[in-house]
């Protein structure tokens, strides 16, 4: 197995309520903690201890498999082990987007060593992104082939078009305004004039 993967992946459902990952170099026993809401792995209350037993279990299979012992069989766990830092990770803050959607298509983005942060900036964006990658899920399953890394220029063009609404919008509400400005510049002026 060691020989053929660079890099197991193991999803974990912290507290029966959100999904996380761990990504683990079998050779180095490095780890790297990937979770939709951005947050360190010390903030959930098991995580420290999942990724402790991944530890153990990677040198202990790799006894099991190669009757030998992993060339770092000494290594004690430790959190400096696992890269948890979701900027260096390239992991964008995903809220708008569930951690079971995340974990699933992280895994393919990582296995291919794509660009992570793929489900937009904004939260519509993230929601509409959410929504074609679902489909995608759906197809992948009837094809038995990968659909649901969203579609880039399918994405971009979503921007433009979110990018122009909120330009519209803005004028619109610049409108609105300038309509209220001079209806209350009206309103002074005719009381200014009853006043005299």
């Amino acid at each position: 197995m060691f020989e053929q993967n660079s890099l197991l992946i193991f999803p974990y459902n912290e507290g029966i309520w959100h999904w996380v990952i761990f990504c683990v170099d079998p050779v180095s026993l490095k780890q790297s903690f990937y979770d939709s809401l951005n947050k360190r792995m010390s903030t959930y209350e098991y995580c420290e201890h999942v990724s402790s037993c991944i530890h153990r279990w990677v040198i202990d299979y790799h006894k099991l498999r190669k009757s030998s012992d992993h060339p770092k069989q000494d290594w004690k766990w430790s959190p400096e082990l696992v890269e948890d830092d979701h900027e260096v990770l390239g992991n964008g803050m995903q809220i708008g987007c569930d951690c079971g959607l995340h974990i699933l298509v992280l895994q393919v983005l990582i296995q291919k060593q794509m660009m992570l942060d793929v489900f937009g900036e904004t939260s519509k964006e993230k929601e509409a992104a959410s929504i074609e990658i679902r489909q995608r899920i759906m197809l992948s399953i009837f094809y038995n082939k990968w659909y649901f890394i969203p579609d880039e220029a399918r994405l971009n063009k979503f921007k433009v078009e979110m990018k122009k609404k909120r330009l519209e919008e803005l004028e619109g509400a610049l409108n609105e305004l300038g309509k209220r400005k001079r209806k209350a510049q009206y309103n002074e002026s005719s009381r200014n004039k009853k006043r005299k």
